[in-house]
């Protein structure tokens, strides 16, 4: 208990520090200008106007959490943190009851080195999504404890449908894990099939919201379900490069099914001697599986329902990954099991280490700050006060425009064009977000076509990653003029002028 409150601690403090440094992001800026209207009516209006795609349950939790906690970035960001503890300690508690404590650890662990604890600093709904997942599974396995484990499961599902709408593609894997419950011991727990159907309440109550946003960001949504998207979510949820995240999957998936029924067998490897038999229950080894084969399943329901999915709604199949840990360490001798945790930790106390020592070395807040000042660099660059500042991606606007005072935000401006959008990038995506989102929050979008006739001259600035930047590559083809005038960072700012003749 005393390593897991370390863990815990250590785990809960460096989200807290990240949640701190760390600017916002797009999809964050979202949430927190939706939570952050000046009423619970305001905020459903605004989801039903997509300006946010996240349930109302989610965003209610950060509205509350910011109200508690001065920092508005740690505020809007601690639900995540407090989701990402809890699923630590939940996977914990469930490995401890059929694994060794050590081995539970490093089970527990494992999920420190994932993609979970970068979510953790997030105002977006995946840690506590997970937080509730989590708590739902140690609810199901001591379902038979007594009415109060049955409860807490039918509570911990509903939460996590009022947390996210992508929680369904998790519920597979309970479906499968409690039909192996009734194939191997002949009984039929009503009471759990009940609470599964309990996650289906928030659905059936927002529902309209969900396929609202489904239509306004229609076929042109910019992460289209697509079976690469099985590999590349591994590789990126489990923190591996070149594959390595596929490797580490098909390798627990394939060693824990081998195991599990050499076990059944009666045969133990020699590679394995710690036990004459496996005691896994077979319904653990289901939910386990699952969950590693999550990403399957989930590209494999967006496909037939013509949906988007990212790695990110698939970010559970790490919770399979954590229990396999533990199922297998189990196996090892004592000291090979407080070597791999020792790894574990190891691997997340060096991932961490770098960003601390690149956040103190300027100021606690140094990435905050010059996000605040990169206005102010722009327009050095162009003296002229009336000279607009364009920023050419939207997912960069938005941010920008958050962080920049608002004495100077009247020259900062993004354009808009759906039709040359998709045309250049495929994805109209950014546009439509920030459209849904001028009703609440004060940004400046213009027509493409509009700006270009009342403005010869201008600034540009696009970002490195220009994946979705439509904009300058549709200028260069009109045939006008970008000069380069600074590259800093990851930005480039060009000096726009119009060619002769342009309308």
């Amino acid at each position: 208990m005393v390593i897991l409150t370390l863990l815990l601690a250590a785990a809960g403090l460096t989200s807290v520090f990240r949640s701190i440094v760390k600017p916002f992001w797009f999809d964050e800026l979202c949430t927190v200008i939706v939570s952050d209207l000046p009423t619970v009516g305001d905020v459903q209006a605004a989801l039903d106007n997509v300006a946010d795609a996240s349930p109302l349950g989610y965003v209610l939790a950060v509205r509350a959490a910011n109200h508690l906690v001065p920092d508005n970035h740690l505020g809007h960001r601690l639900p995540s943190v407090l989701g990402v503890v809890t699923a630590i300690a939940c996977m914990y508690f469930f490995l401890s009851r059929r694994v060794s404590r050590l081995a539970a650890l490093a089970g527990s662990a494992f999920l420190l080195c994932t993609l979970l604890p970068v979510y953790a600093p997030e105002a977006r709904p995946y840690g506590l999504l997970l937080g509730c997942i989590s708590a739902a599974m140690l609810a199901w396995q001591r379902a038979d404890d007594g009415w109060g484990a049955r409860i807490a499961l039918a509570l911990t599902f509903t939460a996590a449908g009022a947390v996210h709408y992508y929680a369904v593609l998790v519920w597979p894997a309970f479906y499968v894990a409690e039909a192996t419950v009734w194939l191997t011991t002949r009984r039929f727990r009503g009471w759990v099939w009940g609470a599964f159907l309990t996650g289906f309440i928030p659905f059936a109550i927002f529902a309209g919201r969900a396929a609202n946003a489904k239509r306004y960001y229609g076929q042109t949504f910019w992460a289209r379900a697509t079976p690469a998207r099985i590999f590349s979510a591994q590789d990126s949820l489990f923190g591996g490069n070149d594959h390595w995240g596929l490797t580490i999957v098909t390798g627990l998936t394939l060693t824990l099914a081998v195991v599990w029924l050499a076990g059944r067998a009666g045969w133990t490897p020699t590679v394995l001697p710690r036990r004459e038999r496996w005691s896994i229950p077979a319904q653990d080894v289901a939910l386990t599986l699952m969950l590693l084969l999550l990403p399957v399943t989930s590209v494999a329901l967006a496909l037939v329902m013509n949906g988007a999915m990212i790695a990110r709604y698939m970010l559970a199949t790490v919770l399979g990954g954590a229990l396999a840990a533990g199922f297998l360490a189990d196996q090892a001798p004592g000291l090979a099991r407080a070597m791999l945790l020792g790894l574990f930790c190891a691997n997340y106390a060096f991932s961490f280490s770098g960003e601390l020592k690149t956040a103190l070395s300027s100021s606690l807040l140094g990435q905050r700050t010059a996000q605040t000042r990169r206005m102010e660099a722009l327009t050095e660059l162009a003296p002229e006060p009336d000279l607009p500042v364009v920023v050419a991606c939207g997912l960069d606007y938005l941010p920008l425009m958050y962080y920049t005072p608002a004495s100077e935000r009247r020259r900062l401006f993004t354009l808009i064009d759906r039709e040359a959008a998709v045309r250049l990038t495929g994805s109209d995506s950014s546009d439509l977000a920030l459209l849904a989102l001028r009703k609440y929050a004060p940004v400046q979008l213009e027509d493409y076509a509009g700006f270009l006739a009342r403005n010869r001259e201008f600034l540009l600035v696009t970002w490195s990653g220009e994946t979705y930047d439509w904009t300058k590559p549709r200028l260069l083809g009109e045939g006008h003029s970008l000069r380069l005038l600074k590259s800093v960072g990851t930005f480039n700012v060009y000096r726009v002028t119009l060619r002769d003749g342009a309308r």
